[in-house]
């Protein structure tokens, strides 16, 4: 202990369950003996800045980031190969033990064991590694490693990362989340290291594109590692060396080894897989989780979990990114490769992200950027604006959109309205939010909302001359009538600014079947659906709401009755207005 604390500052060290990077060795009165000042990466575990009454020892980025501790509290890891042998040794001669059972001996199945050197995973989860160990060890230990977890490691240098992965030349993913590694000065001379590399998973290292982007060359032009850098979110983990004994997967629960990773991989395991029970199907990664800087974005590709010996890796191109401050795609589109990253899938769910501008293509074309992305997940985010889904618009492949729990909203405060605006603006999506756009969805979709826009296309101008700002706000109404044809007047919504006032409609419906029956009056709200009235006039009428059948006339447009077919419509999304007469009648 007495070396590692003349070596200690700036290291990485465990308390526990919890993470730090020592910025101060020494003493603090009035207190006897030495103490390390450490920075915790969970900020909550802190308490202080590194100012202690009064003196500065050390900083901080958070004013809670700081404590001390004494040396003799805290672990400063072991290397690589201790740490491999450590979770991957055998068990010794307990399986030679004799277990008697009513007088009769159990025999234990003899299941062959795999050495280290055939290993084709290795999971070092909070497994406490700080670094490479004797050179060339590695590589004579574990040659044929493809997929290598070092999440929550006690790494502190991409020097060491390198210095590991160099050893390894058959390795094709790794994950470094959870770890705080000061990047190189020079990232060209690790370059050969990463070689291979398909997967890199990045997330909650507290680093910016700006970083990454600086350093993309270290993982060479040819790295899928080098379009995108990645993070686990749900994700199975392969199988490691302990499980090839049992033949299935092995949960541990002690806390210097990769039990959440093996817990995830047993809920995701498949049986019946060639070579050993419980193989994971996939593994699903996105990208680092950023600092606090407003830079930055998070993409993954998949991969299928590591092959049997001699079958070759076959990456899919799918991509994830997630952060869970403000974001935006303006620093990630502002990376040069970018137009030739060939990602078929996205996630960014809970990212804050808000905003999205493709410079390189005007509005209702299509941007060279992110040419094959088809699904896209941006569930959870603060996207308020539908310009934001415009822009999307010029994803030429685009077929599938998650876009739950955003502040996106219609005029009308409907959800489903929403949805039937996100179908009409995105002319090429095929799922939305999990499900299905049929045909006739669309069809409906895009002609409400030609109705729901077409008189300010009136006022901007209608066909002949539409006005400019009118298109960049509404890119595909253009095509949309050509596509319909241009609405008729009485079917055109108006709209209103979203006050109680203007939402309350006084309606009278008359009972087309009951002449005899006086008609109603009522107050109700623009935002009530169809159903809703239905069940209303139910418990009035005392008949099932099923066999009521609705319709309205305009008390500004004479003559034409306009069906109300739609139980989940509002009656803003019918154009209801002030004074109209709704016609009730039995099916």
């Amino acid at each position: 202990m007495a070396a590692e604390q003349t070596d200690a500052l700036g290291r990485r060290v465990s308390c526990g369950e919890h993470r730090a990077t020592v910025r101060f060795v020494g003493g603090v009165p009035p207190t006897a003996g030495v103490w390390l000042g450490v920075e915790w990466d969970e900020p909550a575990r802190g308490k202080h800045d590194g100012c202690h009454e009064g003196v500065r020892y050390f900083t901080c980025r958070h004013p809670t980031g700081g404590s001390f501790v004494r040396p003799s509290k805290v672990s400063f890891g072991v290397d690589f190969l201790s740490a491999v042998r450590r979770e991957y040794a055998s068990e010794g001669d307990a399986a030679d033990a004799e277990i008697s059972i009513s007088g009769r001996t159990l025999e234990w199945a003899r299941v062959p064991e795999r050495s280290l050197e055939s290993l084709p995973s290795i999971l070092l989860q909070n497994c406490q590694v700080n670094g490479p160990g004797e050179d060339g060890q590695i590589l004579r230990t574990t040659p044929n490693v493809r997929w290598l977890d070092l999440s929550g490691s006690l790494l502190r240098r991409w020097e060491d990362v390198a210095a590991i992965a160099g050893q390894l030349p058959r390795l094709e993913a790794l994950q470094l989340s959870f770890n705080r590694l000061a990047l190189p000065s020079d990232p060209e001379a690790h370059r050969r290291a990463f070689r291979n590399l398909k997967v890199l998973t990045l997330i909650g290292c507290e680093l910016t594109w700006t970083q990454v982007g600086e350093r993309h060359g270290a993982m060479g032009a040819g790295s899928a590692a080098a379009t995108a850098l990645v993070r686990f979110r749900s994700c199975a983990a392969p199988p490691c060396g302990r499980c090839w004994r049992s033949s299935r997967w092995r949960t541990t629960t002690s806390s210097g080894c990769a039990g959440a990773a093996r817990r995830r991989a047993d809920r995701t395991a498949t049986p019946s897989t060639p070579g050993g029970r419980g193989r994971a199907k996939r593994m699903h990664a996105c990208a680092f989780q950023p600092r606090g800087c407003p830079a930055g974005t998070e993409v993954s590709q998949r991969v299928q979990k590591p092959p049997g010996p001699g079958q070759p890796a076959q990456p899919r191109r799918s991509a994830e990114v997630s952060r869970r401050r403000r974001s935006s795609f303006r620093n990630f589109c502002s990376l040069r490769r970018c137009r030739r990253c060939r990602l078929e899938q996205l996630i960014m769910s809970d990212t804050g992200f808000s905003a999205v501008h493709f410079p390189d293509a005007a509005p209702g074309a299509q941007t060279s950027m992110f040419a094959s992305l088809e699904k896209l997940n941006l569930n959870r985010n603060q996207i308020s604006e539908w310009g934001v889904i415009d822009e999307l618009s010029k994803l030429p492949s685009l077929r599938q959109l998650w876009c739950r729990g955003n502040p996106l909203a219609s005029a009308d405060r409907n959800p489903r309205t929403a949805n039937q605006m996100l179908v009409a603006k995105l002319p090429h999506l095929l799922v939305l939010n999990g499900s299905d756009v049929t045909p006739q969805e669309r069809r409906g979709a895009e002609c409400d909302y030609l109705k729901m826009f077409g008189e300010e296309w009136l006022r901007a101008g209608g066909r002949s001359q539409t006005s400019r700002e009118f298109a960049d706000r509404h890119p595909r109404y253009r095509s949309l009538v050509d596509k319909y044809g241009a609405p008729e007047e009485g079917e055109l919504t108006k709209r209103q600014p979203f006050a109680l006032k203007n939402q309350l409609l006084k309606i009278t419906f008359v009972f087309a079947d009951d002449a005899a029956r006086t008609p109603l009056e009522k107050k109700l709200p623009a935002s009530m659906e169809v159903q809703k009235v239905k069940g209303l006039l139910s418990r009035l009428l005392k008949v099932p709401a099923t066999d009521l059948k609705l319709s309205y006339t305009s008390a500004k447009v004479l003559g034409p009755e306009y069906q109300m077919d739609s139980d989940l419509k509002t009656l803003f999304f019918y154009a209801v207005e002030d004074g109209d007469t709704i016609l009730v009648r039995r099916s």
